[in-house]
């Protein structure tokens, strides 16, 4: 995908929309046959993911698609180098597949409740953020061992999404706060 393409999906309407945000205008729409929970790209292809049925492979060439049965549950996810990282939030797991849907690892942990939003370092390494228990977790690259980074000590309370920009080597995750006796949504950024 290009710089400055985002891609948006648009849940049970089944279809996500491709944006031009330096244009303000919609490119392409894709339809789909399951509903659209995230997506992620690394360049090509576009991987457009249900949250509990499949996930679906799109040629951002010819907008051609292909549906991955075997990963049923996968909500969240992310590409690196090829792979697909993803998270099931009811069985408390992160997976990677291969970019055709093969499974190549699948990891559970005590630390990891409810898995939601899911980034990867330039080393291959993968953070979840664990709503369940309010922490942030990295997973070594080959899906082995894992250790807590952040919890709600630091700041993280329900952390539902996370980002992280290579480069800068800077994460970015969504939480809740809670001052004079109301909740906020906010974010933090951290250095990894």
């Amino acid at each position: 995908m290009l710089h400055n393409t985002v891609a948006v999906t648009l849940g049970l309407a089944k279809h996500t929309t491709l944006v031009d945000i330096e244009k303000n205008k919609i490119i392409q729409t894709i339809q789909l046959s399951h509903g659209c929970h995230g997506a992620a790209s690394d360049g090509e292809p576009l991987v457009i993911s249900s949250g509990h049925r499949r996930c679906t492979r799109v040629n951002l060439n010819d907008m051609s698609h292909t549906a991955f049965e075997g990963m049923a549950g996968v909500g969240f996810i992310a590409l690196f180098q090829g792979n697909i990282y993803g998270t099931i939030l009811i069985e408390n797991k992160v997976c990677c597949f291969k970019s055709t849907g093969e499974p190549l690892w699948t990891f559970q942990h005590q630390d990891i409740n409810r898995p939601i939003g899911i980034a990867l370092d330039k080393n291959g390494c993968v953070y979840i953020a664990s709503l369940g228990n309010s922490i942030i977790v990295e997973v070594s690259s080959d899906g082995k061992t894992c250790k807590t980074i952040l919890s709600e000590a630091d700041g993280n309370k329900s952390p539902y999404s996370i980002d992280i920009n290579k480069e800068a080597g800077i994460m970015i995750v969504s939480s809740d706060i809670s001052e004079d006796g109301r909740n906020y949504k906010t974010a933090f950024v951290y250095k990894l």
